[in-house]
């Protein structure tokens, strides 16, 4: 319940305080200390004005299976588009593929619809984001 939701939006609220620590130029990818439902948080901070609205491009999470993973913002609230895309040569994409085709060790997929990707460690994970940020 209320608890929880309270709970979430600290963990939201950090993670966009620290943004800079993740994309040191532009702060344009949060990444959430521990997994929570965070979009609902993003959209409440942004219309606070405690973020400018749209600059957060991707979200950095570790998912309950031990993965890593970087998903895009969407653009707006209900929205399947996103802000920026994972890059069109990563989707759909796994394992050895996904390696091969962006050099980077231990991933694990790129979603088909380019809104998300998994890696196996910390490092492959922020070597992604760091190419999506550049692509």
């Amino acid at each position: 319940g209320f608890h929880k939701w309270w709970k979430a939006r600290e963990i939201v609220v950090e993670a966009v305080n620290n943004r800079f620590s993740v994309d040191p130029v532009n702060g344009r990818a949060i990444d959430l200390p521990q997994f929570c439902p965070w979009k609902a948080h993003l959209e409440e901070l942004e219309e606070e004005g405690k973020v400018e609205p749209g600059s957060i491009l991707y979200c950095l999470y570790a998912s309950g299976d031990g993965s890593y993973r970087v998903q895009c913002v969407g653009k707006q609230k209900g929205s399947f588009e996103n802000r920026k895309s994972l890059p069109e040569s990563w989707r759909g994409l796994r394992d050895e593929a996904f390696c091969k085709e962006t050099g980077v060790a231990n991933l694990v997929f790129c979603h088909a619809g380019g809104f998300l990707c998994g890696s196996k460690t910390k490092e492959s994970q922020k070597a992604l984001l760091k190419m999506a940020l550049d692509a």
